[in-house]
C-alpha cells in the first residue's frame, strides 16, 4: 500500500488519492490471496491459536481494503476447525470497501467504526493484533511504541512483511515480474473496475505506481537484526516472549520477515 504520511488525512471525498490507493490495495490483496505469499504467517498464527488462550476475534492494524483479511480468516478458521473473526482497523479506512466485505463475509469481518492508528488499536482492542505488509511503513520509534503499548495492555502481536532489503537484485527481478502479472489479472481483481483497466492497459499509471511503491517498500524494509535491536532495547517484564526472524516461501526464492510479541499467562493448560 502507499506510504502513509503522518498528519495527511485522506477522506472518501478526496477522490484522486483514494482512487490510486484503493486500486493498488485491491491488486495487492489479489496478489496476496492467490500467490500464497503469507503461508508461513498462516502456519504461525495457526500454532499460536492452538497453543495460546486467544480471543476468537483478532485485529488487523493496517487492513487496507480488507479483502485479504476475510480470505485469510477463512483459511485460518478452516485449519483450526473453528470460526475466527477479524476486526479491520486502519488510520485511513476504506469504509465503502469494508462494508461490502462485511456483507460478503457473513459477519466474519468486523470493520472499525472510526480511524485508528496502529498504537491506538492496540490500546483499545483486546487479543491478538496482526499486520501484513505494513511493518516497513513505521519508524523504529513507532514500532517500539506499538510494542510498549502491547506490553502495557497485555496484547499479543504478530507482524509479517514480504518486502526485503536484501538480495536487492533478486528482489528487483521479482518486482518487475509483478508488472505483467498486474496487466494480465487486471480484469480479475475484485472489485471489477473500468478505471483499473484504463489505468493499467491504456494509461499505465498503476503499473508505474506498483513499481515505485514496491521499490520504496524494499528500501524501507527492516532487516531481522534491526528488529532484534529494537526488541533488545525494550524492558520486557518477566514472562514475555519476543522473537523475530525470516520464513522461506517459494522454495526460498522469497522470504517473510516476522515480529512476534507474546504476553505471559496466555498459554493453554
Amino acid at each position: 500500500m502507499l506510504k502513509r504520511y503522518p498528519g495527511k488525512e485522506l477522506h472518501e471525498h478526496d477522490w484522486f488519492p483514494a482512487l490510486w490507493r484503493d486500486q493498488l490495495t485491491d491488486f495487492l490483496s489479489f496478489f496476496n490471496i492467490y500467490s500464497g505469499i503469507y503461508r508461513p504467517a498462516l502456519n504461525r498464527l495457526r500454532d499460536l491459536f492452538r497453543t495460546m488462550d486467544l480471543p476468537p476475534v483478532y485485529t488487523d492494524l493496517c487492513a487496507g481494503g480488507g479483502l485479504y483479511d476475510w480470505r485469510f480468516a477463512q483459511k485460518l478458521s478452516r485449519s483450526l476447525g473453528r470460526t475466527l473473526r477479524v476486526r479491520l482497523t486502519d488510520l485511513y479506512p476504506s469504509y465503502r470497501r469494508w462494508k461490502e466485505i462485511e456483507d460478503l463475509s457473513g459477519g466474519m469481518v468486523i470493520p472499525a467504526d472510526r480511524p485508528l492508528s496502529a498504537r491506538a488499536a492496540i490500546e483499545c482492542e483486546e487479543g491478538l493484533h496482526v499486520m501484513f505488509s505494513g511493518l516497513h511503513h513505521f519508524s523504529p520509534e513507532e514500532i517500539e511504541e506499538m510494542i510498549l503499548a502491547a506490553v502495557e495492555k497485555g496484547r499479543a502481536l504478530a507482524f509479517f512483511d514480504y518486502s526485503q532489503r536484501r538480495r536487492l537484485l533478486w528482489e528487483a527481478f521479482m518486482m518487475f515480474n509483478s508488472v505483467p502479472f498486474m496487466i494480465l489479472t487486471a480484469p480479475l481483481v475484485w472489485k471489477f473496475s473500468w478505471k483499473r483497466l484504463l489505468f493499467t492497459w491504456i494509461i499505465p499509471v498503476l503499473p508505474l505506481l506498483l513499481l515505485t511503491d514496491g521499490w520504496l517498500s524494499r528500501l524501507r524494509a527492516y532487516r531481522v537484526e534491526e528488529l532484534r535491536r529494537i526488541l533488545d532495547g525494550i524492558p520486557f517484564p518477566s514472562g514475555w516472549r519476543a522473537d523475530t526472524g525470516r520464513d522461506s516461501v517459494y522454495w526460498n526464492t522469497a522470504q517473510i520477515t516476522y515480529l512476534i510479541v507474546l504476553p505471559p499467562g496466555m498459554r493453554k493448560k
